[in-house]
């Protein structure tokens, strides 16, 4: 039965306008045309350039399965008599349709132009050098797989190389749509701003770009991301148990880069996938036995890896077409008022919006009800001891299973933030109450009488697993370049996530400690952006910080400031050609820009920063494959956290 014919009983039903019922026509009708040339034209066609047609005709079946998947399903909840039973779910349903019909045939128009460049390229190659050489390398199935290296023995210039990778870094950014200036309701798998695509930049440019693109995670998520795995295979769900079995590390690292949904927002997870399919909810099941599609563990994240996911820092060479403010909504700004090209590192923060039980409320929150010995908190007789980093193991567990498992999780999180153990809450009270500096009583708690407290020297070291890799990359990008790196530092995780009044300060006495502990001679200046406390005491705008010293001599100094600079504003006076190495908050379950997708443009710093950068592309799993995978992730820093509890602690 053909796609339309599957389709016409929903469309009447769901009363969809004439104009769509032609747009889906038009589809059907690119797909077959695209099927029937991969067919005809197989002949007179390289072998290689028959494997991308065959590659393309698998894809254009997928997606017509997928559509058909997706309308099989809408079918059963739509009265498609006269949308009679449920009017508001009825429409929303149709604009779900009407969402997946778009993004499909936006796919089927982008695998038709790809068709159209294999063919003419193979013709000319036939026509100027006779019968194709099977020995030469062509793009791959998935767009990469290099430049063609000319006759045996002459290798290709420089200039060529960089020409042939960029074109395929550019077929893989085609595959994505742009929003036409008057789509104004378009989303989905669409590039929402057209003047920050990488085709609008020299190619050679952006192939140096992509190549530099860096996956960081600080040197304690090594042994961290192990025994996260090994307590999985040993305690997971039976989902969790099969899916682990045989997998290897770099191959978890690369699921925690790739395996997101292009949304992923709000306290009650609004989510939308790469297939223009969205909703609410549904994220907790996922890697137990009650997950159901799409949100399963072998298509996505589940809440337990977010954990890890989080800790995943970004670094992006990039153009800039403004200086990347809040509202720029990829507006070319006026040259001269911002950084043509600079640096942009995508770091999380810790999110707590969520509440107990998710993402770092289980580390850094502790509260009455949740931190008890069932959930994995207290001490307990162990091999080894977690502060130190060593040792770590649940063989002698004489637990029940489930509580089992709950010591054996959080006893992995224990070790990796250099800690014994989670506290139960009696024992943060206790010490609390003798004068101790660790556990604050949340915001709005009465200090005489709290009920939650907030884990300050957790905290802390979390903020350090960002920071960390941020400011290491910073100093090897600008001593590269034989500059200086000007490090444009926001509030990760200070907006809606935020739980305590004293976050803020925290993160800059983490930043303090980092400044004068880390060798840093390439970083010139530490920019505070949008930081309401200023330097709370701790640092202070135009302060001096001396860094660590080399094993060569003195340690550099890093110039403090505090403003409300704009990410690539334009660095002028005694800052004038040093590299603008700017942060900006990302979320660790979704794609670079995250509600970007939906076309929210200036909702937070992360569509911004996708909207005044090239990051929708370059830090696009899907874009840039050769470097966004677990194979191509670095680890920075040291194996020490050098975070530590400061005497006294906040007031």
């Amino acid at each position: 039965m053909s796609l339309l014919r599957r389709l016409f009983p929903l469309m009447v039903g769901a009363n969809f306008s004439p104009k769509l019922l032609g747009f889906v026509t038009e589809m059907s009708g690119l797909a077959a045309e695209t099927g029937e040339w991969c067919r005809v034209h197989r002949e007179r066609i390289s072998p290689d350039s028959a494997k991308v047609l065959d590659n393309l005709g698998k894809r254009l079946q997928a997606q017509q399965v997928r559509l058909e998947r997706f309308q099989n399903v809408e079918v059963d909840a739509i009265d498609v008599t006269g949308l009679s039973h449920n009017q508001e779910e009825a429409r929303g349903r149709r604009k779900r349709i009407n969402v997946a019909i778009d993004t499909l045939w936006q796919e089927v128009d982008s695998l038709r132009s790809k068709v159209t460049a294999v063919l003419s390229s193979s013709s000319k190659d036939s026509d100027s050098q006779g019968p194709p050489d099977s020995s030469q390398s062509t793009a791959g199935a998935d767009g990469g797989g290099g430049s063609d290296p000319g006759p045996e023995g002459d290798g290709p210039s420089d200039r060529s190389a960089a020409e042939g990778g960029a074109e395929a870094l550019l077929q893989r950014a085609r595959r994505i749509p742009c929003r036409g200036p008057d789509d104004r309701e378009t989303f989905g798998y669409v590039l929402q701003t057209e003047r920050s695509r990488i085709s609008n930049f020299p190619p050679e440019e952006i192939l140096e770009h992509a190549s530099g693109v860096t996956p960081y995670w600080h040197r304690r998520c090594e042994d961290l991301i192990s025994n996260w795995l090994a307590v999985k295979r040993q305690y997971g769900t039976s989902v969790e148990k099969r899916f682990y079995s045989s997998m290897t590390l770099a191959q978890l690292r690369s699921r925690l880069i790739r395996n997101r949904p292009l949304v992923f927002m709000g306290a009650g997870d609004s989510w939308m996938l790469q297939s223009g399919e969205f909703g609410y909810g549904g994220w907790e099941a996922v890697g137990t036995e009650a997950e159901e599609e799409p949100l399963v563990l072998s298509r996505y994240l589940s809440y337990s890896e977010m954990q890890l996911s989080a800790l995943l820092g970004v670094s992006t060479p990039t153009h800039f077409i403004n200086d990347g403010g809040r509202h720029n909504e990829g507006v070319p700004g006026m040259p001269g008022t911002f950084e043509e090209k600079g640096n942009y590192y995508a770091g999380v923060g810790a999110r707590f919006e969520k509440g107990p039980g998710f993402n770092e409320y289980p580390f850094c929150v502790v509260g009455r009800n949740q931190n008890v010995v069932k959930y994995g908190y207290g001490r307990m007789e162990r091999q080894g001891d977690a502060a130190e980093g060593g040792a770590w193991s649940t063989a002698t567990r004489r637990t029940p299973s489930k509580e089992a498992a709950a010591r054996a999780y959080m006893d992995c999180w224990a070790s990796f933030y250099g800690v014994s153990h989670f506290p139960l809450f009696d024992e943060a009270l206790a010490d609390y109450k003798a004068g101790g500096t660790r556990y604050v009583p949340l915001s709005g708690e009465q200090r005489n009488h709290p009920t939650a407290f907030f884990d300050r020297l957790v905290y802390g070291r979390r903020i350090e697993a960002v920071a960390v890799p941020f400011l290491m990359d910073a100093n090897r990008r600008a001593a590269r370049k034989g500059t200086m790196a000007f490090c444009h530092v926001v509030g990760l995780g200070l907006g809606v996530w935020q739980i305590s009044d004293y976050q803020e300060c925290m993160m800059i006495e983490v930043y303090a400690t980092l400044l004068r502990s880390l060798h840093l001679p390439n970083v010139s200046d530490v920019n505070f952006a949008w930081f309401d406390g200023q330097g709370s005491g701790v640092l202070e705008d135009g302060m001096v910080v001396r860094c660590a010293p080399s094993s060569h001599g003195q340690g550099s100094g890093v110039r403090v400031w505090f403003n409300r600079r704009e990410p690539a504003a334009r660095l002028v006076g005694p800052h004038e050609n040093k590299l603008v190495c700017a942060m900006y908050a990302w979320d660790g379950a979704s794609y670079p820009g995250n509600e970007y997708w939906q076309g929210s443009l200036s909702g937070s710093g992360d569509p911004a920063a996708a909207c005044c950068s090239t990051i929708a592309e370059l830090q696009n799993p899907d874009v840039n494959v050769e470097r966004l995978n677990g194979d191509a992730v670095e680890f920075a820093g040291s194996s020490e956290w050098q975070y530590s509890l400061a005497p006294g602690g906040p007031d």
